[in-house]
């Protein structure tokens, strides 16, 4: 498998967007593995809720702005999706960059090693 060239940036109900079977790998990582990853890589943001995309942008050192792009990840396609820690405070509400801080959450990289048609 050679090198992937892009990473996908998705929230963890995102990695789910496929209606197809994948094997993935995948690991917790920390903010600076996450910008070691996405170094010299094309970066395609799948991150819809705007406070979530400040953060990562924050957290990454990169622009991004919110994306609604359905991801199709194929073998060899990387992966940070970030997830939220703890239970949201209500169903539906748009929670803010400082509440996502506040709540915690983890980073995760993912690499998809097979697709079941």
């Amino acid at each position: 498998m050679s090198t992937p060239s892009k990473v996908y940036l998705l929230t963890t109900p995102g990695i789910f967007s496929s209606a197809r079977e994948l094997w993935v790998r995948y690991k917790e990582i920390s903010p600076e593995e996450a910008k070691k990853i996405i170094e010299g890589r094309q970066v395609i943001n799948a991150v819809s809720h705007p406070a979530t995309v400040q953060l990562l942008s924050k957290v990454l050192g990169i622009s991004l702005q919110p994306s609604r792009i359905t991801v199709d990840m194929q073998p060899g396609d990387l992966a940070i999706a970030i997830k939220v820690q703890g239970r949201l405070p209500e169903s539906g509400k748009e929670l803010t960059e400082e509440e996502l801080k506040s709540i915690g959450y983890k980073l995760y990289l993912l690499q998809v090693l097979t697709v079941l048609e």
